[in-house]
């Protein structure tokens, strides 16, 4: 019977313990909704949605604060003044050069205001970069141009040309004579009286054409001659040159096309004819082409070594390139002493045999 009376307790409590819960739960959950506080809807007067009452908000029209944010400011930077390591003057004077001593009794050689054709020492010709070791710096010269007038103009020091591979410098003035030849100021040189003769004489373009003939070149043609008579030894008996260049083009040569000197004169009793400086084109292969033929003309005739005969100075021009030589005369015999060569292959009489 006890036994029953718990039971029927515990059954009780059980019973107390789940309606408490249920009430939890529905407190929990019952939220009231708009619904529940709007006003009652009444028929007719408003709608459902109207009777809602949604909350309101009101806008201030009070203004935000403002934050007043301090002025920026950089930092200075103080650049340090700068001092010049030369000062700027236009008083300072400009370094002086001093011309290169000339060893005794040498000479440079100096063909058109820039090209060092080589020196003289002692009567012996000195090659360009013989004469070059000798100075190699700034110098006073004597200028003699093919008239015979003379100047005296400042040289600076010669340099190397890489590309010619010739010793050029340059000399101060706007002297531009024909034939201008300088050494070293003070140097004794020798110059004589030159007669030009009429390019139409007769009997010199007779020379020319017979000494064509005999080089084998056929129906010789004259080109454009000049013709001079001095005294090269200074003995009263004249040598006669003569120049004739027949070049149709400067770009290729034709066979007849040359470039001649010839010299005339009198060894014993006989009048004989000396070529100077020949480029001679008698037969010119086929396949043969030359660029660039070289034309040849008398620049001087001037004692350059002091012996009392002139030399004999011959100036050459071809397309873009310009030099000259100086040949020494004794008697029958004509040497190249100095001189810049003209890069063109000669083809002197060549025989016919050889494939032309």
């Amino acid at each position: 019977m006890a036994h029953l009376q718990r039971s029927v307790l515990v059954i009780v409590l059980f019973a107390f313990s789940a309606c408490s819960q249920i009430s939890v739960i529905e407190s929990e959950t019952s939220v009231p909704t708009p619904a529940e506080t709007a006003t009652p809807y009444t028929a007719g007067t408003q709608t459902a949605e109207a009777a809602l009452s949604l909350p309101t908000f009101s806008f201030s029209n009070t203004a935000l604060p403002t934050f007043a944010l301090p002025p920026a400011v950089l930092p200075t930077v103080v650049l340090p003044t700068l001092t010049p390591t030369v000062p700027r003057s236009t008083s300072t004077p400009l370094p002086t050069v001093t011309n290169a001593p000339m060893p005794p009794g040498f000479s440079p050689i100096v063909y058109g205001r820039y090209i060092l054709l080589g020196g003289v020492e002692g009567g012996t010709w000195l090659a360009p970069d013989q004469a070059f070791a000798r100075f190699a710096g700034a110098t006073e010269y004597d200028v003699y141009s093919f008239s015979g007038k003379v100047f005296h103009l400042h040289g600076h020091a010669p340099m190397l040309s890489m590309l010619y591979r010739t010793y050029h410098l340059r000399m101060d003035g706007n002297v531009d004579e024909f034939g201008m030849l300088g050494v070293a100021q003070g140097w004794q040189v020798t110059q004589r009286a030159v007669e030009e003769l009429p390019s139409e004489n007769e009997s010199y373009r007779q020379v020319m054409l017979d000494w064509l003939s005999q080089e084998g070149v056929v129906d010789p043609q004259i080109g454009t001659m000049q013709i001079y008579r001095t005294d090269l030894e200074g003995d009263g008996s004249d040598e006669i040159f003569i120049s004739d260049t027949r070049v149709e083009s400067q770009h290729t040569a034709r066979p007849g096309d040359h470039s001649i000197i010839l010299m005339r004169k009198v060894v014993g009793s006989e009048a004989v004819t000396i070529p100077i400086r020949v480029d001679l084109y008698a037969y010119v292969r086929k396949d043969y082409i030359n660029p660039f033929p070289c034309m040849y003309s008398i620049g001087n005739f001037i004692d350059l070594n002091q012996d009392g005969t002139l030399e004999v100075v011959v100036e050459y021009q071809r397309w873009e390139g310009f030099g000259a030589s100086i040949y020494q005369v004794d008697g029958r015999n004509v040497e190249e002493v100095l001189g810049t060569a003209c890069s063109t292959q000669r083809y002197l009489a060549i025989n016919k045999l050889e494939g032309f």
